[in-house]
């Protein structure tokens, strides 16, 4: 007895003209990539629409090519993070790190850094919604437990659970990143970081200073904070990169790091102290790159 064949109806046109379904999408696509030929690959009036034609699918079956090479590095990287994660949930690692936060780290900065150590690892490899998961389920009871408010603490573990991905060793976006450009991975990790090193203190802000959050404080108390914040997190990257209007010496990145760590505090007046050192600091770099141009 044969049996018969049947096609989907998903693959028929209307239901009723077999092979249609696949084979005008496929028509579609190979007229849509001979136009795109023509004005891209022939820029020579003795090159016909054939030969750009030939030219673009040559040019899209060696970027296929070049892609599955680059994510080889991405796929291994993977793999060995799944081994680790695996191991990490099965041993209950996180539950221990709660438990250690909340009894063995007396100081509230402290405690944070043991939090931010524990959402960098947790969160590794991980998409950024399964990080979020994970972290708040295992590490946001131990900020609670420390007094941080709850949009704070979900703030914090979410800000360092995606910052995971570019930081070493597992740097998933680095890798990714690195094989596209052809770099080290490593290295690319490190140097995401230097770049993103104001990535790592804005979670502390939203600890300390909630109204940064906007969810406490009263309006001139959250104009004011995000200000003082702003110019804060400008210093800190002036003396990670090492320039501000001009190249910066060792001594005064280290200065900038300086007043952007006691922008941070409480103390009105501190602030406002720092603030016109910070702008006679600019008025100093902005002087000496004036003078340079008129010598």
């Amino acid at each position: 007895m044969t049996r018969s064949c049947k096609i989907p109806s998903e693959l028929l046109w209307m239901g009723q003209l077999p092979f249609i379904g696949l084979g005008l999408p496929l028509l579609l696509t190979a007229m849509f990539c001979f136009l795109i030929a023509l004005p891209v690959f022939t820029s020579d009036a003795s090159k016909s629409a054939g030969d750009g034609s030939r030219m673009l699918t040559e040019s899209m079956i060696q970027g296929l090519e070049k892609g599955a090479k680059n994510s080889l590095s991405l796929v291994a990287a993977t793999a060995a993070i799944g081994l680790i994660v695996g191991l990490l949930v099965i041993a209950a690692l996180g539950v221990r790190i709660s438990i250690l936060v909340t009894e063995v780290a007396t100081v509230s900065f402290l405690a944070l850094i043991l939090v931010m150590l524990s959402s960098l690892i947790l969160g590794m490899g991980l998409p950024t919604i399964a990080a979020y998961i994970l972290l708040v389920i295992v590490v946001a009871p131990a900020l609670k437990d420390l007094g941080t408010s709850l949009i704070s603490a979900y703030m914090f573990i979410f800000y360092f659970g995606v910052i995971s991905s570019i930081t070493p060793p597992v740097a998933l976006a680095a890798y990714g990143a690195s094989g596209i450009s052809g770099a080290n991975a490593m290295q690319t990790g490190f140097v995401a970081c230097r770049l993103a090193i104001t990535a790592f203190i804005v979670p502390f802000l939203f600890v300390y200073h909630p109204e940064l959050l906007l969810i406490d404080g009263t309006a001139f108390e959250i104009s004011y904070r995000i200000f003082i914040s702003a110019i804060g997190i400008l210093f800190i990257a002036m003396g990670a990169m090492g320039y501000g209007l001009r190249q910066l010496a060792p001594y005064e990145r280290l200065f900038c790091f300086m007043l952007a760590i006691s922008l941070f505090w409480d103390s009105f007046l501190i602030n406002f102290i720092d603030f016109i050192i910070g702008l006679l600091s600019i008025w100093a770099q902005n002087i000496h790159l004036f003078s340079r141009a008129n010598s």
